[in-house]
């Protein structure tokens, strides 16, 4: 189990060399259930560089990650038609849960459209102070699924799990894309 007050989901690589990254929810799991977001999480997304942007414009900004639906979904994509994560281009989303939360896996659901935009590469970890990360989860080249709307497997936390001590929770999702990763 893990107990902590921000959670950073790293995107790495997504299916398929598309330069766009997309998810509809993300979500802890504990004992193979679902751990609800409370209510009145926010989401608020940044980014870094100068290559990416959310695309609130069309509806689909950060704060869809935690809104459980299937109507919506977050979508990163570039400025100019390359993500270059190399180049320490990055795009974060913060979910501030407010309240506390223990979790020992993650989840997410897959976007409405393009498979290619699933997220197959990342590092999930957790912090209490926002500072000094634990890393719970990696994943490299994961088998997801193709069907749209879907929730993927859930993938266990393997890393520290916070002392058990309780903290208002946060997600922080951050996303980079390595070209040529």
């Amino acid at each position: 189990m893990a107990t902590y007050r921000y959670w950073r989901w790293i995107w790495r690589d997504v299916r398929s060399g598309y330069d766009r990254a997309q998810a509809d929810d993300v979500e802890l799991r504990s004992g193979g259930s679902s751990v609800a977001w409370p209510g009145g999480t926010t989401c608020v997304g940044t980014v870094t560089g100068s290559t990416l942007y959310w695309n609130t414009g069309s509806g689909e900004g950060p704060e869809n990650l935690v809104d459980n639906s299937t109507a919506t979904k977050g979508l990163i994509q570039p400025f100019t038609g390359v993500w270059n994560g190399g180049a320490g281009d990055t795009a974060i989303a913060t979910i501030d849960a407010g309240s506390a939360i223990t979790a020992d896996a993650f989840r997410y659901r897959t976007g409405n459209d393009a498979d290619g935009r699933d997220v197959i590469s990342w590092t999930f970890e957790g912090s209490s102070d926002n500072s000094n990360w634990t890393t719970l989860h990696t994943g490299t080249n994961e088998s997801i699924t193709t069907t749209r709307d879907t929730w993927t497997q859930d993938f266990a936390f393997s890393g520290g799990g916070g002392g058990g001590a309780e903290f208002n929770t946060g997600l922080i999702a951050r996303i980079v894309r390595n070209i040529g990763a």
